[in-house]
């Protein structure tokens, strides 16, 4: 059974410095072998998809993009803050995303 989608809430983007942002410790993703690749896509579209995070934060999503704006010093990213998420939802939020992620987006 599916289960109830609601409308969605008004998404408001926030530009954090990347000193604010703290990676998800138990993030199962290993791709420091793609920041390369990511820094090359930032140089050439910008930083155009926002970081998840929590107002703590806590990195949820956008990980390798936040590794490839350290290398290139970018100071300020975009973020989205998803507090409204249970620890639960954080924790499996990356394994939601990774089969997108795999048809061709970077991070």
């Amino acid at each position: 059974m599916l289960s109830r989608v609601t409308a969605p809430q008004t998404l408001q983007i926030q530009i954090w410095s990347i000193d604010r942002l703290v990676f998800y410790a138990r993030n199962p993703r290993k791709n420091d072998a793609a920041v390369d690749r990511m820094c090359a896509s930032i140089r050439e579209f910008g930083f155009k998809i926002p970081v998840l995070a929590r107002s703590d934060g806590e990195v949820v999503d956008g990980h390798l993009r936040l590794k490839a704006a350290r290398k290139l010093e970018i100071t300020e990213v975009p973020v989205i803050l998803c507090d409204e998420w249970t620890a639960a939802q954080v924790k499996a939020f990356p394994a939601y995303a990774e089969p997108f992620g795999s048809m061709g987006r970077l991070g």
